[in-house]
């Protein structure tokens, strides 16, 4: 049983710093009301009020704060600790934690994708048609990705003698074999589910690798790479935004694990090590999606790269301790990401960080993380200070 301390916030009085270390500590507002100043981008400010949570993400993974808190009003909030996450047994609090996580995540990621078509000046609407994403997907390789599309395709219009050409070619993968109630095993291709389905449920990664994508300007981005108890969610259906949606492919031989969300709520309820883990990891998650943000309004290549592999890395170690690092992304994977095109220049402008290693498939070891930060480091000073000044 905790008890929790009662903060009174006067109006006006700042809360969180934007850029200051964060504290060990994160507030639930009973009462009033208070705003959070994103600088970062574009002063997209957020209204918090009675019932809602501010400085959780930070707090969780010890990451200098997004935006500056100022109280609207005289406020009233509990703190709390995040080293006490797991003594925590009041459920409407856990509920609340667990729903804040994911709907700030949504948030973040529907911010990405308005401020990518705002760089790149086209439409945030995924406007490619079935056979555009279909074609984009096989010619990256992934073949049961397209077959699916291409059978949606069909489904909804009708087969042509180009389209039973083209399907004819295409070897479809296994499908998944169930191990035991709710894990199921992947051959390497496998296509979980595509951008057109529905899926509201929970995919835990019990062993292998999953790619999760998505087909934005005509270009195929790359959401996640998950590994090893790693997470990652499938979205309903929305006419109105479709660009959570995802398509997630085995990117080698996996075993999986499909929770409802529910499920995992009821789990991370009684399980107080999996709710450490899950906010933690959560939380990690929506700082990559704020980093690849943040990489929109650096200008050279280097810094845009940089500034998304450094979030990577941190998500890497986040629940082991090493000091050398086989990345489970690749180049392609990080450029699509801060939307640059690879291309010649490109791929000579990122062999210019001194202390990645890039093997001839694109793959990225750092041999020492702490050289890697440092270097890191120099690059943010620059790149920052560069963008504080335009």
């Amino acid at each position: 049983m905790i008890n929790y301390n009662k903060i009174q916030f006067k109006k006006s009085s700042i809360i969180f710093i934007d850029g200051q270390e964060a504290k060990n500590y994160f507030y639930i507002i009973t009462k009033g009301s208070i705003i959070s100043y994103n600088y970062f981008t574009e002063n997209y400010d957020i209204y918090h009020k009675n019932g809602d949570i501010i400085g959780l993400v930070n707090s969780a993974i010890n990451a200098p704060y997004f935006a500056t808190s100022k109280a609207e009003e005289d406020s009233e909030a509990i703190e709390i600790n995040i080293a006490e996450l797991d003594k925590i047994d009041n459920v409407n609090i856990i509920e609340k934690i667990y729903n804040h996580i994911s709907t700030l995540m949504e948030l973040w990621l529907n911010q990405y994708y308005f401020i990518f078509s705002k760089e790149k000046n086209i439409n945030c609407k995924k406007e490619n048609t079935i056979l555009e994403m279909a074609e984009i997907y096989k010619n990256n390789g992934f073949d049961d990705a397209a077959l699916k599309l291409y059978n949606k395709y069909i489904e909804q219009n009708g087969e042509t003698e180009e389209l039973k050409k083209i399907i004819s070619k295409i070897k479809p993968s296994n499908t998944a074999c169930l191990v035991i109630e709710g894990i199921y095993k992947l051959d390497k291709g496998t296509c979980i589910f595509t951008e057109l389905e529905t899926t509201e449920k929970l995919y835990m990664v019990m062993s292998g690798k999953i790619g999760v994508y998505s087909i934005f300007n005509s270009k195929q981005i790359t959401r996640i790479i998950c590994s090893d108890n790693e997470v990652f969610s499938g979205y309903a259906s929305n006419k109105n935004n479709d660009l959570l949606l995802t398509t997630a492919i085995a990117l080698e031989d996996t075993i999986i694990k499909i929770l409802k969300r529910e499920d995992m709520l009821e789990l991370v309820k009684t399980d107080r090590a999996l709710r450490e883990y899950s906010i933690k990891f959560f939380s990690m998650r929506i700082y990559n999606i704020m980093r690849s943000i943040n990489s929109f309004k650096i200008k050279n290549i280097i810094g845009k790269f940089m500034l998304v592999l450094e979030s990577i890395v941190k998500k890497e170690i986040l629940f082991k301790e090493t000091n050398t690092l086989n990345l489970k992304y690749n180049v392609y994977d990080i450029l699509s990401i801060t939307g640059v095109q690879y291309n010649e220049y490109s791929s000579r402008e990122i062999k210019k960080i001194k202390t990645i290693k890039i093997d001839s498939d694109g793959n990225i070891m750092i041999p020492d993380i702490k050289k890697f930060m440092k270097e890191y480091d120099r690059f943010q000073k620059i790149n920052f200070s560069r963008t504080e000044d335009e």
